[in-house]
């Protein structure tokens, strides 16, 4: 089951695809977001795709980003890394891309080409940067742990979850 939330942090919707997702919210309203942030899974990825096509950018989370960094590549060339995702201009990306291929040995070249085209979508247009927030995450993070101990959801369960976390305000 995917959660969406609104801005504010009010549940917007719960689904199960992330295609049904993307819909409903083009349906809602959101005929042309200028950014959509996501973690870069493949499925949100292809959702966006069909339904807004190049209409809209599509960042990457720099949380989720940073993440990878470090799982993949390590401790070399991270200072360069949070430098690259901080950085205020196209120009400023760049050089700090430069320099964490370098401290990286070239490790972390693949990384900074996928943050220049699509974890700084945001520069182009001027705004401020983005990232899902650290409540959400730990959600995810919880219900993936209640998956693998094989935990029975029902939804009173679920909405009980999501009120003690702060993701709505009431189970009625």
């Amino acid at each position: 089951m995917k959660v969406i939330r609104d801005d504010l942090g009010n549940v917007m919707a719960t689904f199960d695809s992330w295609q049904e997702t993307v819909n409903a919210a083009y349906i809602s309203g959101a005929k042309s977001p200028a950014h959509i942030v996501s973690d870069g899974d493949l499925a949100i990825a292809s959702a966006i795709d069909m339904t807004y096509g190049n209409q809209t950018n599509h960042q990457l989370c720099q949380f989720h980003l940073l993440r990878e960094y470090l799982r993949n590549i390590g401790d070399s060339g991270f200072s360069e890394a949070l430098k690259l995702l901080r950085s205020e201009n196209l120009a400023q990306a760049r050089i700090h891309a430069e320099h964490a291929v370098y401290l990286s040995e070239g490790k972390a070249e693949y990384w900074c080409s996928k943050v220049l085209s699509k974890g700084l979508a945001h520069l182009a247009s001027g705004q401020s940067r983005y990232k899902t927030t650290s409540l959400l995450e730990r959600l995810n993070r919880e219900l993936r742990r209640r998956e693998r101990m094989g935990t029975w959801w029902n939804p009173h369960n679920l909405l009980v979850l999501l009120q003690r976390r702060g993701l709505i305000t009431s189970t009625t």
